[in-house]
């Protein structure tokens, strides 16, 4: 105890006695940030405590040296009792890719005078994608009319970050068509394969080109050209659809495709319409003349109609793809389909937690209850769709709802014969999908899927999913 005491305190002459001295210990001595990528911050800490025997009072902390302007100090105190420890937040954000180094000094007035850390660290540059493709011109081989061949190629990610390719584009011979998905995500070193089908209508030759958007900033086009039957050099007509980008469910939309047309004035003798995503949510009506086409979503989410056309020399074009995102205008959007053709499946929805078809406060077939401000109508739920013979969707739907608590449930009312059903919810906030999930269920049994709680706040709105178990009602009509 004597030696700490020396250690810790010095002699006072007017007294003789030794006089209690503060101790300054920093923690750790090197504070390595390690790669950190340009323009993002990284916070770290540094522990300063006194060990001494006396408040200790912290003249200032500065930060010197080559990289001192990558490093910024969070606030810290004046003074430290004894025992007692105080996290400084360091703050690294390098601007060049270079390493950083610098010296973190603290001045107090401890036994042992001023501390230094050191500081290291290194910006690396941002993460990218980095498309590739080995197959820039991809043979199909020869194949006999009307016989069918595959082929395929690979889109490479050679970068540090998530590759997304959202579509592919085809041009040229309606021989070749693309098989499977045609948008994904591909990690940094991995590939995604392509397919392609070749059909052959003569023996002439054919060449396509296919091209892949990405978000590759430096190469956000990537053409593929493809031949078959040694390629071919003709002309071929040009399938184009006209027509709005963005509608709501249930708005109808027009789809124009008397632009298309043929380079060398052959006349169009058919257009074949499709829809190839979101075919199992929406109705297509195409026109008499086949120059134009309807499509009605009956859900949110994301469609693809397609067209090719064919000209009098029996040659098809391309298939043009037409995208139409379907996006809920309600604050709050919940949508529901199963996967059977007869059976009935209920939504619900439960303001703060209202029992199972209770009035007022869950709305369901028997019950469209006046919520939040009365008859003002914006925050009251109502259905936008209903569907009780198989398959969907359907959806219900408010404005804009008052402050709370949500709980969508789905009940299996009645199946009609389709035995055990596999039923998909998905909720939308501020026209944005947040979640989705799947559950299987048999006749007559409930799902309580998640509870959305509500605020005017729009970082204070979040959707929790509920994990209990299905379970079997007590009601299958509305109560008071």
């Amino acid at each position: 105890m004597g030696l700490w005491m020396w250690l810790l305190g010095c002699p006072d002459p007017s007294t003789g006695f030794t006089k209690l001295q503060p101790e300054l210990l920093l923690t750790p001595a090197v504070i390595d940030f390690g790669e950190v990528i340009i323009g993002e911050p990284l916070t770290l800490e540094l522990a300063v405590t006194n060990v001494g025997l006396a408040t200790l009072h912290l003249d200032g902390l500065s930060v010197g040296g080559a990289g001192a302007s990558a490093f910024v100090l969070g606030e810290y105190p004046a003074e430290l009792a004894e025992d007692d420890t105080f996290a400084v937040p360091l703050t690294f954000t390098p601007t060049e890719v270079l390493p950083y180094v610098g010296e973190l000094t603290v001045s107090s007035d401890s036994a042992s005078g001023a501390a230094v850390v050191s500081l290291t660290g290194a910006g690396v540059p941002v993460p990218t994608p980095d498309i590739y493709v080995a197959e820039s011109s991809l043979d199909c081989g020869y194949v006999s009319p009307p016989n069918s061949t595959f082929c395929r190629f690979y889109i490479e990610n050679v970068g540090n970050a998530p590759l997304v390719y959202d579509r592919i584009v085809a041009a040229g011979s309606g021989a070749f068509t693309l098989e499977g998905n045609t948008s994904g995500e591909v990690a940094p070193g991995d590939s995604a394969p392509v397919f392609v089908t070749y059909t052959p209508t003569n023996e002439s030759g054919d060449t396509s080109t296919f091209t892949v958007h990405s978000n590759d900033a430096d190469e956000p086009e990537l053409v593929v050209t493809v031949i078959g039957n040694g390629g071919g050099d003709g002309i071929y007509p040009v399938a184009l659809i006209t027509g709005p980008a963005g509608v709501e469910p249930m708005e109808l939309v027009a789809l124009d495709g008397s632009g298309s047309y043929d380079p060398d004035g052959d006349a169009l003798v058919s257009y074949e319409w499709s829809v190839s995503e979101g075919a199992e949510s929406a109705e297509l009506t195409i026109a008499t003349d086949g120059l134009s086409a309807s499509l009605q979503p009956l859900a949110a989410g994301d469609y693809v109609v397609s067209l090719r056309v064919l000209d009098n020399d029996g040659v098809w074009s391309a298939v043009y793809d037409h995208s139409v995102a379907v996006v809920p205008v309600p604050d709050l959007y919940v949508e529901i389909r199963w996967d059977t053709d007869q059976a009935d499946i209920d939504l619900h929805l439960a303001k703060d937690g209202a029992a199972f078809y209770s009035v007022p406060g869950d709305l369901s077939y028997c019950n469209e209850p006046d919520w939040g401000v009365s008859e003002n109508g914006i925050d009251d739920p109502y259905y936008t769709l209903e569907d009780d013979d198989g398959r969907g969707p359907e959806s219900l739907a408010i404005d804009t709802p008052s402050e709370g608590s949500y709980l969508v449930r789905a009940h299996y009312f009645n199946d009609y014969g389709d035995g055990d059903v596999v039923v998909t919810v998905s909720v939308w906030v501020r026209g944005a999908e947040e979640a989705s999930w799947s559950q299987v269920l048999s006749r007559n049994e409930a799902w309580d899927v998640a509870t959305v709680i509500w605020s005017s706040d729009p970082t204070l709105t979040y959707v929790v999913e509920e994990t209990a178990e299905v379970y079997t009602p007590d009601h299958r009509a509305c109560y008071e």
